[in-house]
This record gives C-alpha cells, sequence and structure tokens, in this order.
C-alpha cells in the first residue's frame, strides 16, 4: 500500500504494458511504489500536497505544492514523455519528471548518482527559472518518503505556525 489519498484524477489508470513501454523509452525502471499509484489514475492530483525544498537560491526551506502527477495517456498534452523529450535543452536528462507544480517547475526521479538502473532513485525538485538547468533542489531519498513528506495545507500551516521565530 503507497499511502496517499487521491483528491481526484483525469482518467483511468496506465496499464503495467504501458508504463513499461515508457520506462523502456526512458531507458529507466520506474519503482514500484510510484507504478502502484499510476496504476489508480491518470494524472492524480492528491489530497496531501505540500512538500518542502531548500531553495538554494533564496538560502530557506520554503513549501511548494503538487499540481498534478504527470499523465501516462499518449494524448494528454501533459504526459510524462512530452514533458521529457520536449524539456529545454539545458533539462539534465539524468532527470525523468514525473510530476508537475503549474509554474513550469517539475519534481523528478535523479539518476545522476546511481544511474539509469536504480529502481528507487532519489526525489528532486527542478526550477525551471534557471537557464542552465542546475537549479535542482534535494527532495526526498527515494518515492514512497516523498510520498510521506507530503502534508495537507492544514498541516503545513500548522507546521509553520509551530515553529519559533527566528531573529
Amino acid at each position: 500500500m503507497i499511502g496517499i489519498e487521491i483528491e481526484h484524477f483525469y482518467g483511468n489508470g496506465a496499464d503495467i504494458k504501458l508504463i513499461e513501454f515508457i520506462g523502456g523509452n526512458l531507458l529507466i525502471n520506474f519503482p514500484n511504489k510510484f507504478i502502484e499509484l499510476i496504476k489508480l489514475g491518470d494524472q492524480i492530483v492528491p489530497k496531501k500536497k505540500v512538500f518542502k525544498i531548500k531553495d538554494n537560491y533564496l538560502n530557506k526551506l520554503r513549501e511548494v505544492e503538487i499540481g498534478s502527477f504527470l499523465s501516462f495517456n499518449p494524448k494528454n498534452n501533459y504526459n510524462i514523455i512530452r514533458r521529457y523529450f520536449l524539456a529545454p535543452d539545458f533539462f539534465p536528462r539524468t532527470l525523468v519528471p514525473f510530476a508537475e507544480v503549474g509554474n513550469g517547475d517539475l519534481i523528478c526521479f535523479d539518476y545522476s548518482v546511481s544511474g539509469l538502473d536504480d529502481v528507487d532513485p532519489p526525489i528532486v525538485y527542478w526550477i525551471h527559472d534557471n537557464p542552465e538547468g542546475y537549479e535542482i533542489a534535494d527532495v526526498a531519498i527515494n518515492f514512497q518518503e516523498f510520498i510521506n513528506s507530503l502534508k495537507s495545507e492544514e498541516e503545513a500551516e500548522t507546521a509553520n505556525n509551530d515553529q519559533p521565530a527566528t531573529h
């Protein structure tokens, strides 16, 4: 069980043959927990969608909200293959996007350290505003940890209110 509540989705989930076909085109194996999720529905929007990243430009932690997981439907403009192959030239090709946040930034599997055969790669946040493509923030050690880190807006607000003010 992946442990995620779904707010809504935009179609049927992907079947295993399509998942393997897309993974083969990207030369990767998707993590099992990710496969469990995308078999549930297409372009899933989770109920808990807030997570934190370390923004190196602002030199602070900040909260980010998932827009949706990318589609596996080849006819959908927000599908995983289009986002990968139509990404800007400066997009690091060792990253494979699996979710978007609505402003052009992407949540990605990072195969840069462990290689394309890693079955449970780290999760990173790619910030599209950097023309060199190197604005990447670490998010989680793997997909399950990423899912576990997601908070509702209320939980995130409560956590922020519980933190002492810094001077």
